[in-house]
């Protein structure tokens, strides 16, 4: 039984340390922070753009 147990546990896949966790989330943080990043500058252009759609609509022709 203990063989066995120990067959079983020898080719299971290792546990990834702190460190690697911590840097793993580091990784997804900043991405999503990059990812927000992006989002909000589209969000701005597209504002900005129906802005001006609006400006020019309200001038006289």
């Amino acid at each position: 039984m203990d063989t066995m147990q120990a067959d079983v546990t020898a080719s299971l896949p290792s546990a990834p340390s702190l460190d690697q966790l911590t840097r793993t989330l580091s990784e997804i943080s900043a991405d999503s922070l990059r990812a927000l990043d992006k989002t909000t500058e589209g969000s701005n252009r597209s504002t900005d753009a129906i802005r001006r759609i609006s400006e020019q609509r309200r001038k006289p022709r």
